[in-house]
């Protein structure tokens, strides 16, 4: 599945850091490794998965909390599985689900492990979405090179469907850079991720 993003990065000159103002646009292709899908769901509730290549299925690794019927997940009791996309013998993660989560703050389970600080919401076609980084050890600090969106549409059920952005992207100016807070928009036609890179403290 290939999706049409253009990435919007502003760089500043305050201080101490400096950068031009750049736009970064491109074809983003959907990437299994990297693109775990995160599912929040009620007992009784049916998701249904995107269609994989010819002779792929879905296992769930506890069929207690939920159960794979073709392509669909269906929620069954309170707790956390994985579902694995299985094809020529080999077997991937591809999403976490947890059913019956109580909905509190932080609001994603602890089990997913994803801490996702300086977030913004946008209400798009009756969803809301939530454009944050996403906050992990990396290289000694506890920031990350990574861009994460959350989706909900009640306020209860939220998804994740992975990465929106890496700093490792293929045409990635600063590869490996970590990424400050992120932002979301519509206009013109096109949604727009808006990011900053971390201030280069030694210009």
């Amino acid at each position: 599945m290939k999706t049409r993003i253009l990435f919007l990065f502003l760089y500043c000159s305050v201080g101490n850091w400096a950068c031009p103002i750049a736009v970064h646009g491109q074809t983003y292709t959907y990437n299994a490794e990297k693109d775990i899908q995160y599912y929040m769901m009620d007992k009784k509730d049916i998701k249904k998965l995107p269609v994989g290549p010819v002779g792929q299925t879905y296992v769930s690794s506890d069929e207690k909390v939920a159960t794979i019927k073709g392509n669909s997940i269906k929620a069954v009791a309170y707790g956390d599985c994985v579902i694995y996309a299985v094809a020529d013998g080999r077997q991937s993660v591809f999403a976490r689900v947890t059913v019956d989560w109580q909905v509190q703050n932080p609001i994603l389970p602890y089990s997913w492990e994803m801490y996702v600080p300086d977030t913004e919401a946008h209400n798009f076609d009756g969803k809301i979405y939530v454009y944050g980084s996403l906050d992990i050890e990396y290289n000694g600090r506890f920031c990350s090179p990574y861009y994460i969106s959350l989706m909900t549409p009640d306020l209860k059920r939220w998804e994740s469907h992975g990465y929106s952005y890496t700093a490792f992207d293929e045409g990635n100016p600063y590869p490996g850079k970590i990424l400050w807070d992120s932002d979301g928009n519509y206009y013109n036609g096109k949604y727009l991720l808006y990011g900053f890179y971390e201030a280069d403290y030694t210009i």
